[in-house]
């Protein structure tokens, strides 16, 4: 098995019971029908209720379940999960925001264009936060221009490692949208 694939096993099968909208026919033409078993004729039957007929006999084909199932003969599925976009535990830089903060403070370079431009404002990025808590696909949402849009994607990009969001317990990608405030002092 190659170790960037992953086998996943099929979903288990959930009972369904499908809703038959009910016909109404005059009492003649109902009469030929059979009439359906009791409770009690069922709970006393010894019919099997399943997926195999074995009505059928020998040549009936035998139902394969997935633990049973040969090594090669299973489906191997490689694991694209798209993002969230929220989760029961949003994931968060590694000491919580104050640590965010701190870390913006000391890594970004105000842009020289952008200081000799006054240019001032707040850039909008847009990232994903990957189950291992890894950063990708960082995007400018909205821009100011001047170099800063860039200076914005090279510090997000230069960011440690997260702590990964989770759904349902387990870790999984999230994107997450932060803004990044330029001002001149």
């Amino acid at each position: 098995m190659r170790s960037s694939q992953s086998y996943r096993p099929p979903p288990l099968l959930k009972n369904v019971i499908k809703f038959t909208a009910p016909v109404i026919k005059p009492d003649e033409e109902v009469a030929d029908e059979e009439e359906p078993k009791t409770q009690e004729e069922v709970t006393q039957s010894k019919a099997a209720v399943g997926t195999i007929n074995y009505d059928k006999g020998t040549d009936a084909p035998e139902a394969v379940m997935p633990e049973t199932m040969p090594v090669e003969d299973q489906q191997i599925v490689e694991e694209t999960e798209e993002p969230y976009t929220f989760v029961e535990q949003m994931p968060d830089f590694p000491g919580g925001e104050a640590a965010l903060r701190e870390y913006l403070m000391k890594n970004v370079t105000y842009p020289q264009l952008a200081k000799e431009s006054d240019v001032e404002g707040t850039v909008y990025v847009t990232f994903i936060v990957d189950k291992n808590g890894n950063i990708s696909d960082i995007k400018v949402l909205r821009g100011i221009g001047a170099g800063c849009d860039e200076e914005a994607v090279r510090v997000i990009s230069k960011m440690p490692r997260w702590n990964p969001g989770k759904q349902n317990g387990r870790p999984v990608p999230v994107r997450f949208n932060m803004p990044i405030k330029f001002q001149l002092i």
